[in-house]
């Protein structure tokens, strides 16, 4: 499943280790080292958390999907190139996320 929101938008690309919270919309290719929960229809609660990481670093970053936000079906070991995700920070856990919303593409790479 690919959103079509934002095709004709060029995102700069980053790696995990470069993400900052700058809330700026980016383009990232990492693989779904986790899923920490699924929490659909439940108000106030991201209908997704999973852990993301990238080939050859130990770099993990946690991947939150905003609820009510249209998202293909993740699978543990997949490579995702997510066009337009949020560079977030969560302050009330001190991270940094990345965060799929409504503007985020999506394609399989593997």
């Amino acid at each position: 499943m690919t959103s079509t929101t934002s095709i004709s938008k060029d995102y700069p690309e980053r790696n995990l280790t470069e993400l900052r919270g700058s809330g700026e919309y980016v383009t990232v290719e990492a693989t779904i080292g986790e899923i920490e929960f699924v929490s659909k229809n439940t108000s106030n609660t991201p209908d997704l958390k999973a852990v993301v990481r990238e080939e050859g670093s130990t770099k993990r970053v946690p991947l939150v999907v905003s609820d009510g936000v249209s998202h293909p079906h993740f699978d543990v070991g997949e490579t995702i190139r997510f066009r337009g995700v949020k560079d977030h920070r969560y302050a009330k856990k001190n991270e940094n996320q990345l965060l799929v919303t409504d503007y985020t593409d999506f394609t399989v790479i593997e």
